[in-house]
């Protein structure tokens, strides 16, 4: 992991405590710049409150696909195993349930979770919506591809997704999921 402090004019590396510096996927708090975390490959999330200079792995994992934090300082985790929240002062990850193969994951508006998921090659995945209770899928249009990232406008109650897809290439939605249509090939 590299961190600049001058607008990308230089950077440094901040590995102290990365036991594996194979990243997958980087995630910063929204209220503080400072706490970090990085997914790895093969191995397991790691954090840090200090902007790089002291990395803590958060064991139970052997894999990270994603890492997203939303506003309420809550983490989200995706893997073959499926996608995991760490609400906000706790220390202990919880399986989101209805949930596996998740390769991408994005925070709408209101702290709602959005997952990319399927499991190549060419299964039938789909984008999933997490609402804070309920795991809900948004499969309409999406049939046998397989979601390996994901982007949410987290700007509007109906937001635009934009899922990148294995085989389908980009595809978007602009009701919130209920339909998609292709917008590269």
């Amino acid at each position: 992991v590299y961190r600049s402090v001058d607008s990308a004019a230089s950077f440094t590396a901040k590995t102290n405590g990365l036991l594996n510096l194979h990243i997958s996927s980087l995630a910063v708090a929204p209220n503080n710049a400072q706490a970090v975390l990085a997914g790895t490959v093969n191995d397991t999330v790691y954090s840090t409150g200090d902007g790089g200079e002291l990395w803590v792995a958060l064991p139970g994992f052997t894999s990270v696909d994603s890492v997203v934090i939303d506003n309420a300082n809550n983490a989200y985790l995706g893997n073959q195993g499926g996608a995991y929240i760490l609400p906000a002062g706790t220390q202990q990850w919880a399986y989101i349930a209805g949930t596996e193969w998740v390769n991408a994951l994005a925070v709408g508006a209101g702290s709602r979770l959005f997952t990319g998921f399927g499991q190549l090659p060419f299964d039938s995945g789909a984008v999933g919506l997490f609402d804070g209770q309920v795991f809900h899928l948004l499969h309409d249009g999406l049939t046998g591809v397989t979601v390996n990232a994901i982007a949410v406008d987290a700007m509007d109650a109906q937001p635009r997704i934009l899922a990148g897809t294995v085989g389908d290439g980009l595809l978007q939605s602009v009701d919130g999921g209920r339909t998609w249509t292709q917008v590269t090939g």
